[in-house]
């Protein structure tokens, strides 16, 4: 056990971010859980009670997660998946041989949707939770159960169609934003690019003009990208102002995005200068071309040449054994699978006496919400987690000897909902604490705090468990990784080579394709670096934290050097595009090379920099970088290939 790592896991699970996060989304389930509760009230039954509360708890959920839709379809969808879940779990109920079975499917698929979209990850696991609850309890009144429970998301959902509104496609609009913003910051804009695009690509089924549009900005917003690449390989203090104020007016830009009221009322960018040159004056237009679309100027016609992958492709590319995605999908249904029969045992062990009959399921909660693909994030979410779940149970077992008054019942539950939407944007052991106090009040008496609390305490030593008897190691998957990413590169450089010497539609669809792949790869790689930093160090060796960083800078120095050059192709002459295409050729071989580190042992020699009289400046800083950027690929490759490693 690398306790180090135990340890800085636990910083990590226990630091606290900011309370109160999205006020007007928290108002509006605070509003909806306070009619819940009333309703609740008047009935009269706590039955009934207890099943309109839990339904707008978990129609509270489905409206505070992220959605890639409007909030108000995408609260209505997990709704009514959650409902007919519950129906289903009912009609199963006790059929164990076909619900376990199911239930490892479903777990499955929310694993795999990760590939597609984290928030669809989260809803499908939560849907899948509902199943498996009604599955176990199994009440008598199918009809009637469901209902009540219906009834809960009824109200709800009812809330979130009070005011204020959001603009449509906000978050399309938040993801293209950022974009913008990570251009403008200097970040790296790769992820920001992806996200955007795929965040589009999940609606675009068909034209409409506002998804057009912000096509078209994420298409603009690339094109800025390595146009700002290009001159931040330059020194000079023209450059730099240049440079700083086309970052102000991508910080604008980003803005009036994300506030499309805000939008009509843009000004266009100021300039330190006219254009001193072919590559200042292409930034020039590019960001004025970005501003006008922001500003509601005329959308030119989509281009079918850059499309991300669909869900569906981002699906199939991780069904194969090597993934770290498939990994997590198969270790998350297992553990669940397990966490329930553990979790009815242990009911029908202790008895009822000690343990709520019916309840084994909250193992399974626990489980699903700590499992995750790499190891920092299952052990600092799970300590975490862990840490929240023992205070909030104490918590609630000292709630349970409150008097038994219906309305004070009533108003505590209320309380501590209240509690958990206003630290929930606090971290794990802060959510957990008022989740299970609340979960543990539910029903009067200390017996369900206590029997919550000991599953969920369960749940989460099964999922450290599930980690450590099969885990996904980043350190063992780098020079994979590294190798994918390699490969991709050299492919995107051969496309681009193809396309510098013949401008045909071909060749722009092949390079659209290589880039995206390059750009999938290359994040795959660095964030995998990332989450290995957070593992134990590997005993052989391999993959040391300073060769991570350094690996990570230098994957990064390729794509933006690639992108710098892309930026300038339109600018160089005849003679210059042939000594431009010879050179990226010898990087691309020493990609090649790269792809297959498992056969060498040492590193290429270097190709030399861009010489020539006619090879621009800047041009040939691109390709200086690119050159040395490529040989520390090289050489952290051959260094961590099982020849080079010895």
């Amino acid at each position: 056990m690398d306790w180090a790592a135990l340890r800085d896991a636990a910083r990590r699970g226990m630091r606290p971010g900011k309370p109160l996060q999205e006020p007007r989304k928290l108002l509006r389930v605070a509003i909806g859980m306070l009619v819940a509760a009333i309703v609740g009230y008047l009935l009269h039954d706590p039955g009934e009670q207890l099943l309109v509360t839990v339904g707008a708890f978990l129609a509270a959920i489905a409206a505070v997660m992220p959605h890639n839709r409007s909030r108000i379809v995408a609260t209505a969808v997990t709704c009514l998946a959650q409902i007919a879940a519950a129906a289903l779990g009912v009609l199963l109920g006790g059929n164990w041989a076909v619900a376990l079975p199911l239930v490892f499917v479903l777990f499955l698929v929310a694993g795999l949707l990760r590939a597609v979209a984290l928030s669809l990850s989260i809803r499908m696991t939560v849907v899948t939770i509902v199943f498996l609850a009604f599955a176990e309890i199994a009440p008598a009144s199918v009809g009637g159960a469901v209902g009540f429970f219906s009834l809960g998301f009824a109200i709800m959902f009812l809330a979130q169609l009070l005011p204020p509104y959001g603009s449509r496609h906000s978050s399309q609009r938040r993801a293209v934003a950022g974009l913008y913003l990570a251009i403008a910051t200097g970040e790296s804009e790769d992820s920001a690019l992806l996200a955007a695009e795929r965040s589009l690509a999940l609606l675009r089924r068909r034209s409409h003009r506002e998804l057009d549009r912000l096509a078209q900005l994420v298409e603009r917003g690339e094109e800025i990208g390595q146009q700002m690449r290009a001159l931040g390989n330059r020194t000079d203090a023209a450059s730099a102002r240049w440079r700083a104020a086309a970052c102000d007016q991508l910080r604008a830009v980003a803005s009036a995005i994300s506030r499309p009221r805000e939008g009509s009322s843009l000004a266009a960018a100021s300039r330190p200068h006219q254009p001193g040159d072919g590559l200042e004056l292409a930034l020039s237009r590019a960001v004025d071309t970005a501003t006008r679309l922001t500003a509601g100027g005329e959308v030119p016609p989509a281009s079918d040449q850059r499309r991300a992958p669909s869900s569906l492709e981002l699906l199939r590319d991780e069904l194969r054994w090597g993934s770290p995605i498939l990994h997590h999908a198969v270790r998350l249904a297992v553990v669940c699978v397990i966490a329930q029969v553990v979790g009815m045992a242990a009911g029908s062990w202790l008895g009822r006496d000690a343990f709520l009959a019916g309840h084994g399921f909250w193992v399974v909660v626990a489980a699903a919400l700590i499992v995750f693909p790499d190891y920092g994030s299952t052990f600092s979410r799970g300590i975490g987690r862990t840490i929240g779940t023992v205070a909030g149970a104490a918590f609630g077992v000292a709630l349970s000897f409150l008097p038994a008054i219906p309305v004070l019942h009533a108003a505590v539950l209320l309380l501590l909902f209240y509690g958990y939407l206003a630290f929930r944007s606090c971290g794990q052991p802060y959510t957990m604490f008022w989740v299970v106090a609340w979960i543990g009040s539910l029903t009067p008496g200390p017996l369900g705090a206590t029997t919550r609390g000991l599953d969920t305490v369960i749940g989460c030593l099964l999922a450290f468990a599930a980690y450590l008897v099969a885990p996904t190691w980043q350190r063992r998957l780098l020079t994979e990784r590294l190798t994918e990413w390699a490969e991709a590169a050299a492919r995107q450089i051969d496309a681009l080579v193809l396309l510098w010497t013949a401008d045909d539609e071909p060749h722009r669809l092949a390079v659209a394709h290589s880039t995206v792949r390059a750009r999938l790869t290359g994040l795959e790689f660095t964030a995998a670096a990332r989450s290995a930093r957070d593992e134990p160090r590997d005993r052989r060796g391999r993959w040391p934290n300073d060769t991570l960083a350094l690996a990570i800078d230098a994957v990064t120095s390729v794509r933006r050097q690639i992108a710098a050059l892309s930026a300038l192709a339109p600018l160089w002459n005849d003679d210059e595009r042939a000594a431009v295409c010879a050179q990226v050729e010898m990087h691309s071989r020493v990609l090649d090379a790269v792809a297959q580190a498992p056969e060498f042992s040492a590193p290429h020699s270097n190709t030399g920099g861009a010489q020539g009289p006619t090879v621009s400046a800047d041009t040939a800083a691109a390709l200086d970088l690119l050159r040395d950027a490529g040989a520390a690929v090289e050489k952290i490759a051959a260094a961590q290939s099982p020849v080079g490693a010895r």
